[in-house]
């Protein structure tokens, strides 16, 4: 598979997290069981909106530079892919079970 695909597939599999996650934060039988996100204490709309979009570019660009850091970029992009997209499965799984 290409590392283009990977990279679309990878970013598309983060703002579909940031939506679910979002959407499902308004919800009280969802937990949200990133401490990162709790410690901001993300009361409102925006600030939530806020902490998650700037732990996905931090992310994003972690998986970025670390690819860059290495030989099999191939590799450590489709391991970073497969992790995305069972987080993905879980937080809508998730989602769907509190609606």
């Amino acid at each position: 598979m290409s590392t283009k695909v990977l990279w679309l597939v990878f970013i598309l599999a983060n703002a579909y997290d940031v939506l679910v996650s979002f959407i499902g934060w308004h919800y009280p039988y969802v937990i949200e069981l990133n401490p990162i996100i709790n410690s901001f204490r993300a009361d409102g709309y925006v600030s939530m909106l806020e902490v998650l979009v700037g732990l996905k570019l931090m992310m994003i660009s972690a998986v970025y530079y670390i690819t860059e850091r290495v030989r099999r970029k191939g590799l450590v992009l489709a391991v970073a892919v497969a992790t995305i997209l069972s987080a993905v499965v879980w937080d809508t799984f998730v989602l769907f079970e509190a609606l």
